[in-house]
């Protein structure tokens, strides 16, 4: 590949390089988890747990430390019939400058981008 882009364009794409921050996020959407409130209901669109029943532990005090490595969260990100089945998101590698809830927001807010549905994607 080096090669095949010359000297010049490999500087350009250095230059373009330090200027973007990269995260490589796991989605998994076949979990056994399931999320409900006391009263057996949905939770919410938009829900995530971070405590508890994830390998990492983040609490609610951690949750505005920048994103590293390692940091797992479940989310809801549509509301359904029946039982919601939440995603469990593993963040792989970050250079983002970013906050833990900030990276769960962005995540929501992503499913809601699918073109050619109308609604969120789980």
């Amino acid at each position: 590949l080096r090669e095949a882009m010359g000297e010049e364009a490999e500087e350009k794409l250095s230059a373009w390089a330090d200027r973007f921050s990269l995260a490589f996020i796991l989605v998994r959407r076949n979990t056994q988890a399931r999320f409900t409130t006391s009263q057996f209901d949905n939770v919410p669109s938009g829900t995530f747990i971070t405590e508890e029943v994830v390998a990492q532990t983040t609490t609610e005090e951690e949750m505005g430390s920048r994103v590293e490595a390692g940091f797992e969260f479940f989310l809801v990100a549509q509301k359904s019939i029946g039982v919601a089945r939440p995603s469990l998101c593993t963040v792989l590698h970050s250079d983002v400058q970013l906050t833990r809830r900030q990276v769960v927001e962005l995540t929501f807010r992503l499913c809601g981008l699918y073109m050619t549905f109308p609604g969120r994607v789980a």
